[in-house]
């Protein structure tokens, strides 16, 4: 975990080699009192992958917020407020779960929860 002043960022899912299409959870980040959250997603595998946000008010009970993101294969995305209004919400912890409908054969893909006051 990295915190600079204000500004907060975790890797929750680092260099994972996906190779099936089996959901992958990340580890969840806290992120108590901080109001502006989201992922930062680096997806180096050879295929698309959907990004489902979690938030929880415990660090173990999860539901999802808003819907699935699609994240195309060899591309960078950032996921905030302007792609899941939900973000705005309230909830301190926030994990993601990565699915990719064809099984990538190559690439790993990592997950950065980001966020600030």
């Amino acid at each position: 975990m990295q915190t600079r002043g204000e500004f907060f960022e975790k890797i929750i899912i680092d260099a994972a080699a996906i190779r099936d299409t089996n959901a992958v959870t990340s580890q969840k980040a806290n992120l108590q009192g901080l109001s502006k959250k989201g992922l930062v997603v680096i997806n180096g595998l050879n295929q698309n992958i959907n990004v489902q946000l979690q938030g929880g008010s415990d660090n173990t009970t999860f539901i999802n917020v808003g819907t699935a993101q699609t994240v195309n294969n060899g591309t960078n995305a950032i996921i905030g407020e302007n792609e899941v209004a939900q973000l705005k919400n309230y909830f301190p912890y926030l994990r993601a779960i990565i699915t990719a409908a064809l099984a990538p054969a190559s690439g790993t893909c990592s997950v950065i929860a980001v966020a600030s006051l």
